[in-house]
């Protein structure tokens, strides 16, 4: 028996869309859903909950989307980026809450900035 799809709804991307690798995404679970898009200098959560969408909250990211990823608290409230020397926790207030330093995903010695590595292709990702 075929099922038929139709539209329920349609929400606008909660930032720039500036490629494929930086389209929006649903995140949670049906109760409460994150529309998430993380481009190169912040992340972007608009908080879901029936046919209410909030406003966005803005979270700065460390360092550019390709190196490393992200994670975000079901109410919003908190982001997790994780990148090749750190793992940065940054709250709704833009506040870093905590970091924790490891050792480089590529193996060389510490860095002091992100400009000190930036370019370098060994550091793009974790494995």
């Amino acid at each position: 028996m075929p099922h038929l799809a139709r539209l329920v709804t349609t929400l606008g991307a909660p930032a720039a869309f500036s490629g494929a690798d930086a389209a929006p995404r649903l995140e949670g679970d049906p109760s409460a859903r994150l529309l998430v898009q993380r481009g190169d200098t912040e992340l972007v959560v608009r908080e879901l909950r029936g046919s209410a969408v909030s406003a966005s909250v803005r979270f700065p990211a460390p360092w550019p989307r390709r190196f490393g990823g992200y994670a975000v608290s079901p109410d919003a409230g908190l982001a997790v980026f994780t990148g090749p020397h750190a793992l940065r926790a940054v709250d709704r207030a833009k506040t870093v809450r905590w970091e924790l330093r490891h050792r480089c995903w590529a193996g060389c010695a510490g860095h002091t900035a992100f400009d000190e590595y930036g370019d370098d292709r060994d550091h793009r990702y974790s494995s």
